[in-house]
This record gives C-alpha cells, sequence and structure tokens, in this order.
C-alpha cells in the first residue's frame, strides 16, 4: 500500500500533544484514507475508500484540517491548571474531581460530608430551628476549616403549594441559613445561595414523614 501523504498535527495548537494523519493509496481505482487521532488518552480511527477521480490534493488538504480542528478543540477542552487539577477555563463543576474537591455532588444531602449537615425546617416557615443552630455550628467549624473551597447553600420545600410560591419560601430560607452563618463568622463571599422549590425532594410520598425531609437547606461544596 503507497502512501500519498500524511501529516502532523503537532503543529495545530500548543496544548495538542500528539496526532498524525495518513492517506494511502489502495489501488489503482482509488484510496484509503486512514486517520488515526491522539490527543491525550483519546483517540479517534476514520477509514473509508474514495473513487480515484476524486483523490485531489485540495481534499486531503481539507481533510487535514478537519482533522486538526478536532485535536485542537479536544486538547482545549481538556486542559487544566498545573497544580490544582481545576480547568482553567472556569468550568465550576471540575473542582468536584479534583483531589482538593472530592465530595459528593449532591453535598450534605448525601450524608458522606463528616461536619457538614443538611439543616431543616417546619412547614411554610424559614426560621432557623433551635436544632438547626446547632448543625449550622458545626457546618461553621467545617467551612472554617476548609479554606480552600465555597458553599452553596440550596433552599428546598416539601411539594404542597404551587411552583413559584416554593421557589420564593426555598430562597428565604437559604438566605436566612447564610446569613446565620455569617453571624458565625463566614465570609459571605464563600456562601451562594439557590432555591429548587419543590423540584428536588430527596423522599418521595405524600406524608408528613416525606415532607420534613424535604423541607430542607442542602450545602454543597464547590470551588472558590
Amino acid at each position: 500500500m503507497k502512501e500519498l501523504c500524511k501529516g502532523s498535527a503537532s503543529s495545530c495548537g500548543p496544548h495538542v500533544q500528539c496526532g498524525s494523519w495518513a492517506i494511502r493509496s489502495a489501488d489503482l481505482i482509488g484510496a484509503l484514507v486512514q486517520l488515526t487521532i491522539r490527543t491525550g488518552s483519546l483517540k479517534w480511527e476514520f477509514n473509508f475508500l474514495q473513487p480515484g477521480d476524486q483523490i485531489m490534493k485540495k481534499q486531503w488538504g481539507v481533510l487535514a484540517a478537519v482533522c486538526a480542528a478536532l485535536l485542537v478543540t479536544s486538547a482545549c477542552g481538556s486542559k487544566k491548571k498545573a497544580g490544582d487539577g481545576l480547568a482553567v477555563d472556569g468550568n465550576p463543576d471540575a473542582g468536584i474531581a479534583s483531589k482538593e474537591m472530592n465530595y459528593d455532588a449532591m453535598g450534605s444531602d448525601s450524608g458522606t460530608i463528616a461536619g457538614l449537615s443538611t439543616v431543616f425546617f417546619d412547614y411554610d416557615q424559614s426560621a432557623i430551628t433551635t436544632e438547626s443552630r446547632r448543625l449550622l455550628a458545626q457546618n461553621a467549624e467545617w467551612i472554617k476549616n476548609n479554606t480552600n473551597v465555597a458553599v452553596q447553600i440550596e433552599g428546598h420545600c416539601d411539594a404542597r403549594g404551587t411552583v413559584e410560591y416554593n421557589i420564593a419560601l426555598g430562597e428565604r430560607r437559604a438566605i436566612a441559613v447564610k446569613n446565620y452563618l455569617v453571624s458565625l463568622g463566614i465570609d459571605g463571599k464563600r456562601l451562594s445561595v439557590i432555591s429548587y422549590g419543590k423540584e428536588r425532594p430527596v423522599a418521595q410520598g405524600d406524608t408528613e414523614a416525606a415532607y420534613s425531609k424535604n423541607r430542607r437547606a442542602n450545602f454543597v461544596p464547590v470551588p472558590k
């Protein structure tokens, strides 16, 4: 099999680790185009036969340009910031998977983050209960001791009431929790709030037991 042309993707961009393309003749009436593209741990392979009357230099150039674009796109999407494992391009979710941010994406609702607990509310209320104050004091210590993270406070509600009402109620709950943590010495810039209303229950069913578990504020560590 005769090689017609080949190239390297090393000039496509500084972040491309390796990559190559090659076009080889299969017989007198056509060409077998074989592409192998590698960048980091990713690899693409393409094989197809093209009629001889379509074998033109311009087409190979276009094909090579497509390969280079794929390589550069892949490389740019996988760039990392040296030393901390966080995405250079500002993807906030990337930090969750890094060593420094190895926390369950469900946050305190998962029950797997020692020292960080979900707090609960009475029906149709955003006031901080006595039990919640005790848990929030522990959460404040966790936040103080984990200076490499910020915390997103999620406000949640049970299934009763309209979507709009519960979004507003969830927001009031999240804000009440944030304000209480600030009163315990936490920098407010490390805390953000969001309300999911009744859209993300942790317990299913139309019972008070289920309702009480869904009226909550969940704490999710995020990159600073």
